[in-house]
Order: C-alpha cells, then structure tokens, then sequence
C-alpha cells in the first residue's frame, strides 16, 4: 500500500527515496552534506553532547541502500528532536513531517 502524501502526481523526491538507482549517496561530499544538516538539528535542539559526524557515520555503516540510509537519517533527526523535548521538560507531540524531514535529505543526493 503506497503512502499518500497529498500531492496529485509523484515527485521526483518519491522516486528518489524508494528507488535505489544510483551510488551518490555514498560520495564524500553527499555525506558531508548530511553531516551538516544533523549538526544544525544538533546545534538547534542543543544536544551538544553528539557527534553529528559520528551519528551519520554510523548510520551509513549499518545502510544496505539508499532508501535505508534516508530512513535512519530522518530517524535519527526525529529522535534527536524528542529527546530535547524531554530534555526541557516539553509535551512530545507526533510529529506529521516526517516525510517533510525526509524530503530535505532528497535535494543533495
């Protein structure tokens, strides 16, 4: 069963992330792009105590795919967004961008 997202027509991100079509994902500068965006996730939740570096090398260790390498990546932000959440003592709400979040790894890869 395919995920809804709103939108009339696929984008050009869907195929992207369900789609294991191509090895950009693995060149230094496209993960480098990916350390970025988790440290400024880091660097806005405060969680100073991780790696940015060291998260996504992780993540993309454990990767088989591409569309498992997003996936982690978009998890691994989310989680790092509750966890400052508890960390201030705020309500964790659901969170409905996840394939929003999904959709700003799409644009480097």
């Amino acid at each position: 069963m395919a995920i809804d997202s709103g939108r009339s027509r696929p984008s050009k991100t869907d195929a992207f992330i369900l789609t294991n079509d191509n090895h950009k994902w693995k060149t230094p500068a496209s993960r480098q792009a990916m350390v970025n965006k988790m440290q400024s996730v880091i660097e806005a939740t405060g969680l100073h105590e991780y790696s940015a570096a060291d998260l996504e090398d992780s993540i993309y260790q454990n990767s088989k795919t591409k569309p498992e390498y997003v996936i982690m990546l978009v998890y691994m932000m989310q989680q790092l967004k509750k966890m400052s959440a508890n960390k201030a003592g705020d309500a964790i709400e659901e969170d409905d961008d996840f394939m929003v979040d999904a959709a700003t790894f799409t644009d480097f890869i």
